[in-house]
C-alpha cells in the first residue's frame, strides 16, 4: 500500500511539473494534416495575422448528429516559413478547458489544418469557437481569429 501511495505522489508532482513547465499540456492535443473539403465544415473568414499573407480560419465540422470538432486552417503565402502554435475555446466549453495545436513550423505555399478532438455538443446548441495564434516561442506575438457563431444541426 506505501509502494501504491509513494507512486501516486510521484505521479502528482511528474504532472504538476510538467502543467509548470508547458501550460498547454493541461490542454487536450490537436493533429495537424494536409488541408481537404470537408463536407459540414463551417468557418470563420479568414484573417490575415503575424505576417502579410499569413491566413488563419477558425471552423467547426459539424457531423449533423450532435458531434462537432474544432478545427484551424492555416495558408502561408508569406514568401517564408513561419513556426506557430495556437490554443482554441468554445462557448459552451465543448473543449472543456481548451485545447491547443502543438507548435508546426509552415512553409511557403503550404495549406494546412488542426483538427481537434471530436466531442458530444447536442442538436441545436449554439457554439461559438475561435483560436488564439502564437508565433514561436514569442508569446508576445500573438493574434486570434474571427470567431465563428453556429448552431448544431439537427
Amino acid at each position: 500500500m506505501k509502494v501504491k501511495n509513494v507512486l501516486s505522489a510521484l505521479g502528482a508532482a511528474a504532472l504538476l511539473m510538467s502543467l509548470n513547465a508547458n501550460p498547454a499540456s493541461a490542454l487536450e492535443p490537436g493533429q495537424w494534416m494536409d488541408t481537404r473539403d470537408i463536407h459540414r465544415r463551417h468557418c470563420a473568414n479568414r484573417g490575415e495575422v503575424l505576417a502579410p499573407g499569413f491566413k488563419v480560419q477558425s471552423c467547426l465540422i459539424d457531423n449533423g448528429r450532435g458531434y462537432a470538432q474544432v478545427v484551424l486552417n492555416v495558408f502561408n503565402a508569406s514568401r517564408g516559413s513561419i513556426t506557430i502554435w495556437s490554443t482554441a475555446a468554445t462557448t459552451p466549453r465543448v473543449l472543456g478547458l481548451g485545447a491547443y495545436c502543438p507548435k508546426r513550423t509552415i512553409t511557403d505555399g503550404k495549406a494546412i489544418t488542426c483538427v481537434l478532438p471530436t466531442k458530444r455538443v447536442g442538436p441545436g446548441t449554439y457554439v461559438d469557437v475561435f483560436h488564439r495564434i502564437f508565433k514561436g516561442n514569442d508569446l508576445t506575438a500573438t493574434a486570434a481569429t474571427a470567431p465563428y457563431d453556429h448552431v448544431m444541426l439537427d
